[in-house]
């Protein structure tokens, strides 16, 4: 039932606060030039496997990670909210089982590995403080591996120094991306407002979207997944790609 129930409260709250969530052209930009991290804990997390697994990807984007985990051998399974996400997903690696909703609530195969790669929890932990979402998820992963199974994700994490706030873009041929990224201390949150113009060969059109995430401590990360049924490590990097500042990459080990 409290599966159920934070399902519920995760659709209404990203009802209300995200009109859109990673619409074509924002899905389109997000894979084309924004698949560093995704790829970095690709490459560290075929090292975790010896032999042809199965693969849940959360939060699977346009589906790099799983192009390069078939390629190996392995089978993947992957989630994803955005359907623009999912439809670029399928074109690079149409092997894999996709599907265009939120994981949360869904049904997940046994696997031997599942993977969140680019503060895909962050998203998850933007519940009501007292009730972040996390302890619903880890409990799902660790009923969903094997003893010796891992859950490998990276999360944006809080610190006592000042809050994130800044402003960024980038841009391409037929694209400029402008980013305003705001932490709220108070509230354990963090919003990113995108401004982003793209030209898909029409003309440049120009489409806007704001995202909030949960900022949860380390620490409180770790005893999450401790009490789930795992033995955690942690790292700055992925391999020896290191991640942004204030992220963090969590191996958990199911015991």
């Amino acid at each position: 039932m409290a599966a159920i129930s934070f399902h519920i409260l995760a659709v209404l709250q990203s009802a209300a606060a995200v009109k859109t969530f990673y619409s074509e052209d924002l899905a389109f930009v997000h894979h084309s030039g924004f698949q560093e991290v995704a790829l970095s804990g690709a490459a560290a997390a075929l090292r975790l496997l010896s032999a042809p697994s199965q693969i849940l990807d959360l939060g699977c984007a346009g589906g790099l990670w799983a192009k390069q985990a078939l390629e190996a051998g392995h089978r993947v399974v992957g989630y994803d909210i955005s359907e623009p996400m999912i439809e670029i997903a399928r074109e690079h690696a149409p092997q894999a089982e996709f599907h265009a909703r939120s994981f949360v609530g869904a049904e997940w195969p046994r696997t031997n590995l599942i993977t969140a790669f680019g503060e895909i929890f962050n998203y998850v932990a933007a519940g009501p403080k007292g009730h972040d979402g996390l302890d619903e998820i880890f409990h799902q992963a660790a009923a969903s591996l094997d003893v010796g199974g891992h859950l490998y994700f990276d999360m944006i994490v809080r610190d006592v120094k000042a809050p994130m706030q800044y402003r960024s873009w980038k841009s391409a041929d037929t694209w400029s991306i402008l980013v305003e990224v705001k932490e709220l201390p108070a509230e354990h949150a963090l919003e990113r407002n995108i401004i982003l113009f793209r030209d898909p060969g029409s003309g440049y059109r120009r489409s806007e979207e704001t995202h909030r995430i949960g900022i949860p401590e380390a620490g409180d990360v770790i005893k999450k997944l401790n009490a789930a049924g795992f033995e955690c490590e942690t790292s700055k990097s992925y391999g020896a790609v290191p991640l942004a500042e204030r992220r963090l990459a969590f191996l958990a080990y199911r015991v």
